[in-house]
């Protein structure tokens, strides 16, 4: 096969293709497409025991800067989950700092 075959069949290839798509995009019944807007979550007050019944990990200030950036990291990861208002959030994180670490 030459070069300029390849080519040709390469370009009928992306035609093709291009064609199928724009189809299928004009296909009114296509199961595929969601013509609702998405709605995104909205934040939420949550009580303390809720917030508690996600089991969070608690830093007691002993374990260092590693430690610390473990409890950020698990703290922000928990918090990725949830849908917490920003207040609720600080006030959450900070009930898990005891010990050493309230000082």
């Amino acid at each position: 096969m030459t070069q300029a075959a390849i080519r040709q069949l390469v370009a009928d290839s992306v035609v093709v293709a291009l064609e199928a798509q724009a189809t299928n995009m004009a296909n009114a019944n296509n199961t595929n497409r969601n013509p609702e807007p998405r709605e995104a979550p909205v934040a939420k007050k949550c009580s303390y025991n809720e917030f508690i019944s996600c089991q969070p990990f608690n830093f007691n200030g002993t374990d260092g800067a590693v430690g610390l950036i473990h409890w950020f990291e698990r703290t922000e990861s928990m918090f990725s989950r949830s849908n917490y208002t920003e207040d609720c959030k600080v006030k959450f994180a900070s009930g898990t700092l005891i010990k050493e670490a309230l000082s």
